[in-house]
């Protein structure tokens, strides 16, 4: 009873407060939550190797359980880390080396699957590094493909009418491995869909965040 009474009479001072605690539960809380939250943004590129003769479809990085890939320090580019850091932090204060240091490369293994990820605090941001980034490279592979293969059959072309006898016979068939080759161009792909992304911690939900700005309101 006497409680009771003593709540009545300050009960303008518990009102302001469950006022302060709501406020604080649904406005302030989140915001200070989120902003300290980090994410990790990832996309998913398939990175196969050239062909070598009737062997297609080989992955670059992932391979088999028991077999090592090559590095996946063979995707981290400067130039295109420069690029990136340009269009997606207009303040310069993203420097290419910090960008490129922060992305990771996994290979899937026993799969052509590479997953590139940026953790951030800005969730857009990953997103927008991870997109970027991957499809800039997935082009300028592809472009470095497409030029290697042009070369060899054109190579190889001129030796099946310069050459005679087995020569002729050795370069019509690294020709026909050549022709095979482009067919399976493009080699890097990027996975279309947008960026996951998800967070290193459950986020506290609306109640959790409510219940603690009445604890702080009152």
């Amino acid at each position: 009873a006497n409680l009771a009474r003593s709540i009545w009479r300050q009960r303008a001072l518990v009102l302001v407060g469950l006022v302060l605690g709501v406020v604080l539960g649904t406005l302030v809380l989140p915001q200070i939550f989120s902003s300290r939250s980090t994410y990790v943004a990832t996309v998913r590129m398939s990175v196969e190797r050239l062909p070598e003769g009737a062997i297609v479809g080989q992955p670059e990085f992932g391979g088999a359980d028991d077999a090592e890939g090559a590095s996946t320090d063979a995707l981290k580019d400067i130039e295109i880390a420069t690029d990136v850091a340009k269009a997606v932090d207009k303040s310069g204060e993203l420097t290419p080396i910090v960008l490129l240091s922060t992305l990771s490369f996994d290979p899937v293994s026993g799969t052509s699957l590479v997953e590139v990820s940026y953790p951030n605090s800005d969730a857009k941001l990953g997103a927008a590094i991870v997109k970027q980034y991957a499809g800039k490279l997935a082009t300028k592979r592809n472009q470095a493909d497409r030029k290697q293969v042009d070369q060899r059959i054109a190579s190889l072309a001129t030796l099946v009418r310069t050459e005679t006898g087995p020569a002729k016979i050795a370069a019509q068939e690294q020709l026909g491995d050549a022709k095979v080759a482009a067919q399976y161009l493009p080699l890097t792909r990027v996975d279309p869909a947008p960026a996951v992304v998800t967070t290193s911690g459950p986020p506290l939900s609306r109640q959790v965040t409510l219940a603690l700005g009445l604890l702080l309101g009152l």
